[in-house]
């Protein structure tokens, strides 16, 4: 836990020192059911609801596509209450775990979600999507 909270305390001071990423892949990465000395692999989203509608079109159409690859669920949620520094202005930083960066990347390339790109694109302004790993 305590890795995971200088992870996102880590992304956080990236993000908001002004860096933009749409999506950065990870090299190696494996679920937390492995041993200690492996890496853990994260999708990392934060932005701002725009279009409540297409953000639930978008939410009930991810879940099962997401979870074709392993998707460990409910994210982890956390609402942003400032920003120090940097030219996006999120409301919120989520993120799932993987079992590894390329379910991920298959994931978001799997023909069902690329149909509902469009809910995310407009139900979200200021998004930002990256993987990372642990």
């Amino acid at each position: 836990m305590k890795n995971t909270k200088t992870l996102l305390l880590a992304l956080c001071f990236t993000l908001i020192s002004g860096f933009s990423f749409q999506i950065v892949a990870a090299e190696k990465a494996i679920s937390k059911a492995t041993a200690p000395n492996e890496t853990r692999s994260f999708l990392l989203i934060f932005g701002s609801p725009a279009d409540k509608a297409k953000i639930e079109g978008y939410k009930k159409a991810a879940g099962p596509i997401l979870k074709k690859y392993g998707v460990i669920l409910p994210p982890k949620q956390f609402k942003v209450s400032r920003v120090i520094k940097g030219n996006s202005q999120p409301k919120f930083l989520n993120y799932v775990e993987f079992p590894k960066p390329q379910n991920i990347v298959d994931a978001l390339n799997d023909p069902a979600y690329l149909k509902i790109i469009n809910d995310r694109n407009e139900g979200f302004k200021d998004l930002n999507i990256f993987i990372v790993k642990q």
